[in-house]
């Protein structure tokens, strides 16, 4: 099962953020825009890896209480035949 912890953000004039995947073989979607996120490393909530890959992408500290709990999906994992993807999807607006 693979996790992801991924989040919709919006700046304060209501625009979506999204972020430019840096164009590198080894990454899934090279080169492409997604959401900001990541997957859970060790024992880390999904919350608390949401936070981290916030602040690493943007450089900017927003703290647990601003991320909105939106869904869960557990279910096929489009990316890996036969896999199942667990996603917990959070938003932040201003």
């Amino acid at each position: 099962m693979r996790e992801a912890a991924p989040a919709i953000l919006f700046d304060p004039r209501g625009h979506l953020l999204l972020q430019l995947r840096d164009n590198i073989p080894n990454i899934r979607y090279p080169g492409m825009l997604g959401l900001f996120g990541g997957h859970p490393e060790g024992d880390e909530s999904f919350l608390d890896c949401v936070v981290r890959e916030v602040h690493e992408g943007l450089s900017v500290y927003l703290p647990p209480k601003r991320f909105r709990y939106l869904m869960r999906y557990i279910g096929p994992d489009f990316d890996m035949r036969g896999g199942t993807l667990h996603a917990d999807l959070r938003a932040v607006g201003s």
